[in-house]
């Protein structure tokens, strides 16, 4: 189902007017929620990252932590973050 089928998205319509801007986060909330089982694509960094964590397995042992950070609202962060397990 897209965002715009979406049944909180519906309600939206229903309740006061609201700014285009702020109809636009509540629907990308809504898909991220909505999809929030299904693994995002590889984006433009993966490799880079790949090739980092490789690092790890030499006879040094650990040499690399990958840390994550988004300034996206916290249903986009629990997509990325099933999406990496």
């Amino acid at each position: 189902m897209n965002a715009c089928g979406d049944s909180r998205l519906r309600g939206l319509r229903s309740r006061k007017p609201i700014g285009f801007r702020q109809w636009v986060v509540h629907a990308y909330e809504a898909y991220q929620v909505a999809h929030e089982n299904e693994n995002l694509q590889k984006g433009a960094a993966f490799q880079l990252i790949k090739a980092f964590l490789e690092l790890n397995n030499t006879e040094f042992g650990r040499l690399v932590e990958v840390i994550i950070m988004s300034r996206n609202n916290a249903n986009t962060c629990l997509r990325i973050f099933n999406s990496i397990q």
